[in-house]
C-alpha cells in the first residue's frame, strides 16, 4: 500500500468494507440481469425466451467471484445466453416467431430448447 503518495491517502476519509453477498442475493441479481437479457433477445428473435432448468445456478457459478462479487454477472449472462442463441441459429434451428423457448442447462453449457 505504499505505492501511493501520502497526499493521495489523505483524500480517503472512510474505509469501506465489502462483505460477500449471500447466495440468495447473488441469485436475485442474476434473475434481474437474466430477465433483462431474455427480454432484449426475445425482441430481436421474435420468440419468447424464458429461463429453464439449472440456468440460475449455472450463471451464478460463472458470474460471481469472492474477489469481485457480482461484477462479472452481466458479462456471464450476456455471454452464455447469446452463445446459446448463436449455437442454435448456426445449427439451423432458428427460433420460430411466436414460439416459446427455454435457455436451459444441458451438460456443462446453456442451450436453446423449445419450451414444453
Amino acid at each position: 500500500m505504499t505505492h501511493f503518495k501520502p497526499e493521495v491517502w489523505a483524500r480517503f476519509t472512510h474505509r469501506v468494507v465489502y462483505r460477500q453477498l449471500p447466495y440468495d442475493v447473488q441469485v436475485d441479481i442474476c434473475k434481474k440481469m437474466l430477465a433483462e437479457e431474455l427480454e432484449r433477445q426475445s425482441k430481436k428473435v421474435g420468440a419468447k425466451l424464458i429461463a429453464g432448468s439449472g440456468t440460475f445456478r449455472f450463471l451464478v457459478a460463472r458470474g460471481f467471484t469472492e474477489q469481485l462479487g457480482a461484477r462479472l454477472m452481466r458479462n456471464a449472462v450476456e455471454y452464455y445466453v447469446r452463445g446459446a442463441l448463436v449455437d442454435s441459429i448456426l445449427a439451423g434451428n432458428r427460433p420460430k416467431p411466436g414460439a416459446t423457448y427455454a435457455i436451459a442447462l444441458k451438460g456443462e453449457k446453456l442451450v436453446l430448447a423449445l419450451a414444453a
